[in-house]
């Protein structure tokens, strides 16, 4: 949809409008699919999302009797010390998930090819989530994650693609993400009775959008032609064929492992094969790469290096052309004054 081809099969289509359908089209798909699902009624089962606590009008039930506020950690009833020892040790992976998933956001979307302007955003928004959920949990609060106002996703969604001037211009705010969040929390406490209609399909299609989408936007997906390439074939942003196929193939091992791990009991654990990514990193690759090798396939200045020098080699034409213009002048002007 935001395609600024004119050949795409689209371009009968408004810029504008667009770029529109383009900024909700997971909400109009996900409208959509609602609507059909309603006009199969009687002739196929659908599930639906289930919201636990709903209790109709207003969907969230205060706790105001039944249990006291804070976690009673030193009581000797059902275990709770030895059911707080058991969370702390479940705790860990999600950690560990948190960590990476929070910084990798971070370093997505503040990539200069992301256009921000303003200062970085790496450790206070982590300090603030790591607060809540010291905290949060020992009132029997849920563990969050602040993984969206600092995603690719929300960056390009605040973009706009047709500036008057210059390149496309992030509207970089706060109030943005906090009405997002509003919203969120009035679609729970208001709303719970629209969310249940939605098919479980298709919040697992939207799901499934956000991943690939967010797949595509990293180097392995259009490195994957490498395997379907010959070597002379292959762009040279990838450097040498042998070592550009390797390195492929150890990143789809990881997410397959990754992949795997998720669909068995231990599925909790899977944040520790993103954990392994370290030592992946520092030891196994050094010793299957060389620097050159590592430097084109691991490094997020390749693409901006190969961009430069062929602006430079550009460049460099056109002195030479300047240059050889000049001399054929210098040439042609002594010619008329020895004639």
């Amino acid at each position: 949809l935001r395609s600024e081809s004119d050949s795409s099969w689209l371009s009968f289509i408004p810029k504008r409008t667009r770029n529109l359908l383009a900024d909700y089209a997971l909400g109009l798909a996900t409208i959509t699919a609602t609507a059909i699902s309603f006009s199969s009624a009687g002739r196929l089962e659908v599930d639906r999302l289930d919201i636990p606590g709903n209790h109709g009008d207003f969907s969230a039930n205060p706790t105001l009797s039944g249990r006291q506020w804070p976690i009673p950690l030193s009581s000797s009833e059902d275990n709770t010390a030895l059911v707080a020892f058991i969370g702390i040790g479940v705790s860990i992976p999600i950690t560990i998930f948190f960590y990476f998933d929070q910084n990798f956001s971070s370093l997505l979307c503040q990539q200069p090819s992301m256009q921000l302007d303003r200062g970085s955003y790496y450790h206070s928004s982590f300090f603030f989530m790591a607060g809540f959920n010291v905290i949060g949990p020992l009132f029997g609060l849920p563990f969050v994650t602040g993984s969206l106002p600092h995603s690719p996703q929300m960056v390009r969604a605040l973009t706009n693609q047709e500036p008057k001037l210059g390149e496309p211009k992030v509207s970089e705010n706060r109030v943005a993400p906090f009405l997002m969040y509003t919203m969120i929390l009035l679609s729970y406490l208001i709303l719970a009775q629209v969310i249940e209609a939605i098919p479980v399909a298709a919040a697992d299609a939207v799901l499934i959008f956000v991943g690939l989408e967010g797949i595509m936007d990293t180097r392995i997906w259009p490195r994957l032609r490498v395997f379907f390439t010959c070597g002379e074939n292959i762009p040279a942003e990838y450097g040498e064929p042998g070592a550009a196929r390797l390195f492929t193939l150890l990143q789809l091992s990881v997410i397959i492992a990754g992949w795997i791990l998720n669909e068995t009991p231990a599925a909790l654990a899977f944040p520790l094969v993103i954990a392994c990514l370290v030592p992946i990193r520092t030891y196994l690759l050094p010793a299957l790469f060389t620097k050159e090798q590592l430097r084109v396939l691991d490094s997020d200045d390749v693409v901006g290096n190969h961009k430069k020098n062929d602006a430079l080699c550009l460049e460099d034409d056109e002195d030479n052309s300047d240059n050889a213009l000049d001399v054929e002048a210098d040439a042609k002007g002594q010619d008329e004054e020895e004639i």
